[in-house]
Parts: C-alpha cells; structure tokens; sequence
C-alpha cells in the first residue's frame, strides 16, 4: 500500500495524523510504503512515478491541495485514489460522502469500498478536481494566502471580509458551449464538485458524473446583502436570492475588459481569458 502524505496539510496538524497512522498500522498485517511531500508539486511527481511503476491504488493522505495534486497524476487512467482525508476543507470528501479528519473511518472505505468513477476540469494546461474561479473567490484566497497567524476556518472568516473592499462588479463575456453571454458580476465559479470554500454548498445540483460543469454566477451585490446572505450558502438556501444564477456546460469561456486572477481548488493560477472544460470519468476514487 502506497501512502502519499502532506506532513502540513490541516495547517500543520498533518503530522500528527502521520503519527497516528503508523501507530493504528504498526500492529495490523498490512504492508505500506509513507512517502511524505516537501514542497507544492510533490504530491504530483510521487504520484506520477507510482502510476508509470504499475502501482494500481495509490492513496493520499493530507487536505483537497494534497488530494488535487495526486489526482491530477492520475487524470484519464486506471489508477485507482484512495483517500484519508485530513484537511481543513475537505470539500472533495464532502462531496463523495467519504470521511474526513477520521483516521479509522477512512481506512475502513479503503478496506471495504467501491470504485466511483468521476469528473475533473480543465482550464487549458491546469486540471482542477474542485472548482475553477474568477472574481471575489480569487481575492478571498488572496487574503486567505496572506495570513500566517489564524488558520483554518477562522483564517477563512477573516479572508471573507478583508476582501469585501475589493468587491467590485465586473463586465465578462461568457461562453457556455458556444452560447455567448454579457454579464455583470461579482463572482464566477466553475464548479465541479457541489461543495468548496471549507463546507460552503455553492452548487447543490452538481454531479460528478454527469459530464457537466456547475457554473455559478453571483451578480453585483452589494457587501452589506453579501455577508447577511453568506451564512446561507453552508445550507444551500442561497440559490433564491435574485442575484445568483447557476447554469451546467461541457465548456465554459470567460473574458474580462481587466485582466482577472484565476483560482484553481483554492491555488492562485494565471489570468483571464478563461478557457474550462469536463473531463467526464476522469478519475477511478474510492468511495463507501
């Protein structure tokens, strides 16, 4: 069994759940390999290198970063991922009903589960699991990406409202499988997985196996209106508010009068023009 682990995923706890992993496996009959990453990329290249050995399962053991990483080596083959999900969002998880931050549950989808065949995104050269994004997202991670004293959710919180003095509405043009759209907006999410943002519901309609990316458009809002309707968004009650729009495509554009900064599963990435696309059945995960 091929592990590979983020010894900082969970900002910093991922250590501990390291140790504790060879603490619950030290005893059992089972055979495993640790590979820790160092850097951002490692989890991609230990994962490549595993799939070109002929490794058929690779598990990975960190947040939906660490995850991402792995699956982008693994896009369009057989390999199959297997997860121990222990982030701060674990918006993949979510989304898959898999466990998360529970050691012992994790394993035992890994001992009992099934395959589940999924989608991934494109955005010309970058592969995303989760969502691709443009607008108040981009500058909510920029925030987010600042800090180095509060973490996790209260890291987020804090991101949220330092970026809404830079909400601002934007002009696009949006291209949804060919069909040409003008728009003024404050954010857009290409989402491929219902959940992002730590728990936040954005696209409670969106499958991953229906060949479809979710796009959510929220139009111009003002930030008073904003914060009042965010709580709404861990339920998946915001879809009634007047300025939030949802379509699916097989193919999103989008350009910008400025040139927008991109966000990919939470990393920073690149400037508009936007250019995404499904990848239906990308990926073989598995799943309870």
């Amino acid at each position: 069994m091929k592990i590979i682990a983020n010894p900082v995923a969970g900002h910093g706890q991922g250590k501990r759940w390291i140790k504790r992993l060879h603490r619950h496996l030290r005893d059992k009959p089972i055979q495993y390999e640790l590979l820790k990453t160092r850097s951002p990329g490692d989890a991609t290249r230990l994962a490549r290198d595993l799939a070109q050995a002929g490794e058929q399962r690779i598990i990975v053991m960190g947040g939906d970063g660490t995850i991402s990483e792995v699956a982008s080596a693994l896009f369009e083959t057989e390999v199959e991922l297997g997860l121990i999900p222990v982030g701060t969002g674990n918006d993949l998880a979510r989304s898959l009903r898999v466990p998360f931050n529970d050691l012992e549950a994790a394993l035992e989808v890994l001992r009992k589960g099934r395959i589940r065949r999924i989608d991934a995104g494109r955005e010309r050269d970058r592969s995303f699991l989760l969502m691709a994004a443009v607008g108040y997202p981009s500058l909510v991670a920029e925030e987010a990406n600042r800090m180095r004293r509060l973490k996790g959710s209260a890291a987020f919180f804090t991101a949220v409202y330092k970026a809404l003095r830079r909400l601002r509405v934007l002009k696009i043009r949006m291209v949804l499988d060919g069909q040409a759209r003008h728009l003024e907006c404050t954010s857009v999410m290409i989402q491929n997985t219902p959940y992002c943002g730590g728990g936040q519901l954005m696209a409670p309609q969106a499958s991953m196996e229906d060949g479809l990316l979710d796009v959510v458009v929220i139009g111009p809002v003002g930030k008073l209106s904003l914060m009042a309707h965010f709580p709404k968004v861990y339920r998946g009650t915001h879809v009634g508010h007047p300025a939030f729009k949802a379509f699916q495509a097989r193919t999103v554009e989008i350009q910008s009068e400025t040139p927008l900064r991109k966000m990919f599963d939470g990393d920073l990435c690149g400037t508009t023009p936007v250019e995404a696309k499904s990848i239906p059945g990308a990926l073989s995960v598995v799943v309870r």
